[in-house]
């Protein structure tokens, strides 16, 4: 498992980077960048291009750290919206390969952080699910959740308590039956709900 020191929050990203690596959103991107400074400006056909393809270049660059800058995303993800905003492919693959090199498109990272964000809110298999439509590979996801577990039993336990039962009460058949499947369509196994009911003492009355 890699370190995860860079911990960013994609606040100042645009900035950081574009300042190390001379792409901000300053003249240079203009097309009348240099213009009235007295210095001459070649109008040649392939000075042209290169600038162009430059520019090009330089705009999915931008448009990728805005899109990290308002939120994390996964690589599928950023993708997605460079596809929807009509970039090339070629574009897309320069641009992807020089976030990766400087970890700000990191997709062990990102399932890192949303395991920590979602862990007292989301049933392992539900957190899953959701990473796995991001585009993270299960490879990475087992990985991220056997470093950082997710406690399903407390889960339940708030749940029951939220639903205002406590432990060692008797319930009805049905309302057991219902408790329980409710559980379950949350992503939470059997074995995880009745381990954390009888450790309550929560048990139905057969009557």
């Amino acid at each position: 498992m890699r370190s995860r020191n860079r911990g960013w929050s994609g606040v100042g990203l645009k900035e950081d980077v574009s300042s190390e690596y001379g792409f901000s959103n300053s003249n240079s991107l203009s097309p009348n960048a240099g213009a009235g400074t007295g210095n001459s400006t070649k109008t040649d056909t392939g000075t042209k291009g290169t600038r162009s393809r430059s520019r090009e270049k330089r705009s999915a660059r931008e448009s990728a750290l805005a899109l990290l800058e308002y939120r994390d995303r996964t690589e599928q993800e950023l993708r997605q919206k460079l596809l929807d905003r009509e970039y090339s492919k070629d574009e897309i693959e320069e641009t992807v390969r020089f976030l990766r090199e400087y970890r700000y498109l990191d997709d062990e990272a990102y399932a890192m952080r949303f395991i920590r964000s979602q862990s007292g809110k989301k049933s392992a298999r539900q957190i899953r699910a959701v990473l796995e439509r991001k585009g993270v590979s299960r490879e990475i996801i087992a990985s991220c959740l056997e470093e950082e577990p997710v406690d399903e039993e407390s889960q339940v336990r708030v749940f029951l308590e939220k639903k205002g039962y406590r432990a060692g009460e008797k319930l009805e058949a049905d309302v057991y039956r219902k408790l329980t499947a409710s559980l379950a369509r949350r992503g939470f196994s059997w074995n995880v709900i009745r381990r954390t009911m009888d450790e309550m003492k929560v048990d139905f009355d057969e009557k």
